[in-house]
């Protein structure tokens, strides 16, 4: 495999350190339960997690890095809302991951916020008021090219499955660059709402154990 993919080695990393943690996998429907049921049972389970011993940080995401499922939307800068098929819309439109996450999601996982800051508990339950989204990197070169991301607003494309209808969503944070492909060469842009915005059932648990704690000792 090296061989055939000799940049393979460099990317198996996703941008951020995997030690201390673990992951589990929670889809409330599964039991029968229905969205505002689901949500209760999320908030309780990382309220639970949060307040064990040995614990320092939880969060949850709908996809994982170099997981088996991938969800991309288009997005472009504020102003008129393009269709993919719109003249010019090609360069305005972006393409980025589509992640909902739980509050601290980046503090969990190790992802640098370079500017601005997490989400918060009151946007990891909250679905009312403007849509706040944190961006990474390559997507704030894409859509804010020598600009200042934090402070501005985004649109997700007239003729993709919207959230909100349409709302204006905010950009309160910046983080760094991660992958989410294994065998990607180059880091694809990212985009993440809060779980209160935007909920799905299934979510991922992510749990970074306290140092001089065995994750191996939180998963009971």
């Amino acid at each position: 495999m090296q061989a055939r993919y000799p940049h393979l080695r460099a990317q198996a990393n996703p941008g951020f350190p995997l030690d201390r943690t673990v992951h589990a996998e929670v889809d409330p429907s599964l039991g029968g339960m229905d969205e505002t049921t689901g949500r209760e049972v999320h908030r309780q389970l990382l309220e639970r997690m949060r307040s064990l011993p040995g614990v320092e940080a939880v969060s949850s995401a709908s996809v994982i890095p170099f997981g088996d499922m991938s969800i991309t939307r288009r997005v472009q800068a504020d102003g008129p809302r393009l269709r993919g098929n719109e003249p010019g819309a090609g360069e305005k439109l972006v393409g980025a991951q589509y992640y909902i996450v739980g509050a601290d999601y980046f503090r969990t996982l190790g992802i640098e916020v370079v500017a601005g800051r997490e989400f918060n508990a009151a946007e990891e339950t909250s679905s009312g008021g403007v849509i706040s989204a944190i961006i990474d990197e390559p997507l704030a070169r894409r859509l804010f090219p020598n600009e200042t991301a934090v402070g501005r607003r985004l649109q997700f494309a007239a003729d993709d499955e919207d959230v909100g209808s349409g709302r204006a969503v905010q950009v309160v944070g910046l983080v760094k660059a991660t992958r989410h492909d294994l065998f990607e060469r180059e880091p694809e842009p990212h985009l993440y709402l809060p779980l209160g915005q935007a909920y799905v059932s299934t979510m991922h648990l992510h749990v970074r154990a306290a140092p001089g704690t065995s994750p191996v000792n939180l998963v009971d």
